[in-house]
């Protein structure tokens, strides 16, 4: 993918108005194939009889399925971690929308390559997903990458901070902004309803975390920053560096491992970061919104433990 644009405001504010929105090409021709059956083996398994799901997701060492609550930030227990889908919903909303989820994956797997690149890291065992309704504090349970990005922001705020010329902290957060008001003017569109600016910043920062909006603005802003640092000649401090990146490097060599994670919302996805299961399994976190949130289970919708 180009590099991001910090001006790009047209494919930001398409990003906000697709999102959570997959194509979901054969979402009746599922539910017509699952009917009123609701043993979850069974419709996995004649999913797959009749091509509406790939044989190898009946059983993938590569692919697991969240049973729902999560622990939000200690590591997963393999009781967690299901070798299919845990409620026949969540089994439609990833079987219409094959070709999505798969494209959701391999941007997932670019993300993790270029941070790889930026900040040596250990190795991804496969795919997590989830399945949820949109109001949900779970949507902000987990960080992309461990804390990096948070050293990354916060040394190119003050990389801008201390830069002189045009390119300074203003010009910065003009561009920050705009990339804001893109993404919340297709979020709106796409929700109708979403806090304005400024009762986000009297407050109201918490009411977008307990919902599905927050990681979209999360991955704008990560985004639209690397492009910044990218296009001012910006290199890796040593801050930086004594996480591991390579010091000195400039990022206009690098590729924006925030471009891929818009890839994944651009499929119609969220990708919650990585997190680690009890035998030191490393999955990536992917979330999808329910097709039908009033057939998803009651622990789909409690509050985290």
């Amino acid at each position: 993918m180009a590099a991001l644009r910090p001006l790009d405001l047209n494919r930001l504010r398409d990003l906000g108005a697709r999102y959570l929105a997959p194509e979901r090409p054969r979402l009746d021709e599922v539910r017509r194939a699952v009917g009123a059956t609701r043993r979850k083996t069974e419709v996995w398994e004649r999913l797959a009889t009749r091509d509406l799901i790939p044989p190898e997701w009946v059983e993938n060492p590569g692919r697991r399925f969240a049973v729902e609550p999560l622990r939000p930030w200690s590591s997963l227990p393999t009781a967690s971690l299901s070798a299919t889908p845990t409620s026949v919903e969540a089994m439609v909303t990833l079987a219409s929308d094959v070709s999505g989820v798969l494209r959701a994956e391999e941007a997932v797997l670019e993300w993790h390559n270029r941070w790889r690149v930026l900040w040596a890291g250990p190795r991804l065992d496969g795919f997590l997903w989830r399945v949820l309704p949109r109001v949900s504090d779970r949507w902000a349970q987990s960080s992309l990458q461990e804390g990096h990005e948070t050293t990354f922001y916060t040394e190119m705020r003050r990389a801008f901070e201390s830069s002189d010329g045009d390119a300074g902290p203003g010009w910065l957060w003009e561009r920050l902004q705009q990339a804001y008001d893109a993404a919340q003017g297709g979020l709106a569109q796409r929700f109708g309803v979403l806090p304005q600016r400024d009762r986000v910043a009297a407050g109201l920062e918490r009411a977008l975390n307990l919902c599905a909006y927050s990681p979209l603005l999360r991955g704008v802003r990560f985004a639209v920053l690397f492009d910044c640092a990218q296009w001012t000649g910006k290199s890796i401090t040593r801050e930086m560096a004594r996480h591991g990146a390579p010091l000195g490097r400039s990022f206009a060599d690098l590729l924006n491992p925030f471009g891929a994670v818009l890839d994944v919302f651009s499929a119609g996805y969220v990708l919650q970061g990585i997190r680690e299961d009890d035998e030191a399994r490393r999955w990536a976190m992917l979330t999808a919104h329910a097709t039908d949130e009033t057939k998803l289970p009651r622990t789909a919708f409690s509050r985290s433990p």
